[in-house]
């Protein structure tokens, strides 16, 4: 299921399947979900100082970039619930809206995929240093997002997606 090759940020397993509404299990809901029975804790006080540094945050940059969207969001969400309003709130909710964006394309849904990608660059207005707090640029990943939704030969990667039955 992942490429090998990647590195890795956190310790946890990734999940069995990659959630796909409508074609896999609903993680925490369904019992044969990979998730099932599992919720995620909140971010200690210590944890959501340094954020960044936090469980949640570097195995949410390990399931996006293996792919796995939906449960990316979740592990942000997390974190994203915690943060007062402010820029690194909105960063935050930027990262997750590109982890939106990327499920939607890959269950062919590439027009909501836009709509969802074009508020990123809303929640990264002002939020200065963002490359420096996370690690990598958001604006890079954005940039990539969008190119890989405008690919054209998405559509027929998008009949390739594992389901369960």
């Amino acid at each position: 299921m992942s490429t090998p090759s990647l590195p890795r940020y956190s310790d946890r397993a990734l999940p069995s399947y990659r959630h796909r509404p409508g074609r896999t299990h609903h993680p925490a809901t369904h019992p044969q979900g990979h998730s099932f029975g599992h919720q995620e804790r909140p971010l200690t006080p210590q944890e959501l100082r340094d954020w960044p540094a936090s469980e949640s945050f570097r195995f949410g940059i390990d399931l996006f970039n293996h792919q796995y969207f939906w449960e990316a969001h979740e592990a942000w969400e997390v974190i994203w619930q915690s943060l007062p309003e402010g820029p690194e709130r909105r960063l935050v909710r930027a990262l997750i809206q590109m982890a939106a964006a990327m499920l939607k394309m890959e269950v062919g849904e590439v027009e909501g995929a836009k709509r969802i990608l074009s508020r990123v660059e809303e929640n990264l207005i002002g939020v200065v240093n963002a490359t420096t707090m996370i690690g990598f640029d958001p604006v890079q990943l954005r940039k990539s997002v969008e190119a890989r939704i405008a690919d054209p030969e998405i559509l027929i990667r998008i009949q390739r997606v594992e389901t369960l039955d």
